[in-house]
């Protein structure tokens, strides 16, 4: 998180509009359900291991708030 901080986030600017999607893309994704033609915006698991639940979503909560704060 630190490196993410101090890469991406450096003195309170935000980074580029590409980077910041791609920050993005690792949180969230788009699915769509073709039966009720809709899309929804679900939330990534940030897990290494399949069978761990993330009960405490750090790292995304992290990145949302960076997120939040340049934009």
């Amino acid at each position: 998180m630190q490196v993410v901080s101090q890469l991406c986030f450096e003195n309170a600017t935000a980074p580029s509009d590409d980077v910041m999607k791609h920050l993005l893309q690792l949180v969230i994704h788009k699915k769509e359900n073709l039966k009720l033609n809709t899309t929804m915006i679900l939330t990534r698991k940030m897990t290494i291991f399949e069978t761990v639940v993330d009960t405490t979503p750090v790292f995304r909560s992290f990145l949302l708030q960076l997120l939040i704060r340049t934009k």
